[in-house]
């Protein structure tokens, strides 16, 4: 018998929908005792995508952010599409957690925690191995670094960032079998990272907001290769790029390119 589930948030559908479920609750006896039944009226036709009470067999691909599992059960008449069942009557058994991978926890705290990331605030200890710019502005260090990387790139015959490039593929193809995961992480990065970049200071925001692109793509790059890949078999060199370029960006600074291992980096003068 195929097992289904529903994916919620703060106990409420979270994919096309805002239905508030009845909750399990934990008995004295360790038992779980389900909700109870919602109901679709018989004069509603279920139609799937469209109306119903949603359950799915495959709860991997409705992960979201802050979310729990519950094992449920449906009932009456009921159609399906895919992984995804519209019932007449469905209700919550127990709540489900062995469902949700550890790679998803992980990349859940990375997007959560990047609200906290030092944007345009530099640690005072930046990489010695990086090749650092610096003047008044974040716009000039910002075109500084970037012409000094397009120089080495070109004297040592190479593309700036292949490294990037090559992990990106590497990780789009590992992550095929995810892909609606990976289409969510991606949507769920971006916002946190372009809301995070906000967050600096008020004379270098036109600078940051363009540099917010930069780091979602860092961003989402990482946590596809260290968090939603990261029980795949991914060469250590690739884990290696985008662990250096998110050190960037973690510690404060900004990143122009890469050559052959190289980052530039920039920020504003201390004090400018």
């Amino acid at each position: 018998m195929t097992a289904h589930y529903k994916v919620l948030v703060n106990g409420q559908s979270a994919h096309g929908g805002h239905l508030s479920w009845s909750l399990p609750t934990l008995k004295e006896d360790g038992e779980w005792l389900p909700g109870y039944w919602q109901v679709i009226p018989n004069e509603q036709a279920i139609d799937v995508c469209r109306v119903g009470l949603h359950l799915t067999n495959d709860p991997a691909r409705w992960l979201t952010i802050g979310c729990e599992v519950y094992l449920a059960a449906g009932r009456g008449d009921h159609q399906t599409l895919g992984d995804k069942t519209a019932w007449r009557e469905a209700r919550l058994l127990r709540p489900a957690p062995e469902m949700i991978p550890d790679w998803w926890r992980q990349h859940e705290q990375f997007v959560i925690g990047l609200k906290d990331i030092p944007w345009g605030r530099p640690d005072g200890n930046p990489n010695p191995e990086w090749v650092l710019f610096t003047a008044p502005t974040l716009d000039g260090a910002r075109a500084e670094a970037r012409a000094a990387a397009d120089k080495a790139a070109y004297a040592r015959e190479v593309i700036r960032d292949m490294a990037y490039a090559m992990a990106c593929a590497v990780a789009e193809a590992a992550a095929d079998a995810r892909d609606a995961v990976y289409e969510a992480a991606c949507d769920f990065t971006f916002d946190a990272a372009y809301t995070a970049a906000a967050l600096a200071p008020a004379a270098d925001r036109d600078v940051a907001f363009a540099a917010a692109y930069s780091a979602f793509h860092d961003a989402v790059l990482y946590t596809s290769v260290q968090h939603i890949c990261g029980d795949l078999d991914i060469e250590q060199r690739h884990r290696d790029c985008v662990e250096a370029r998110w050190e960037v960006w973690r510690k404060g600074y900004w990143l122009a390119g890469e050559v052959e291992g190289t980052l530039f980096v920039y920020s504003k003068e201390e004090g400018a």
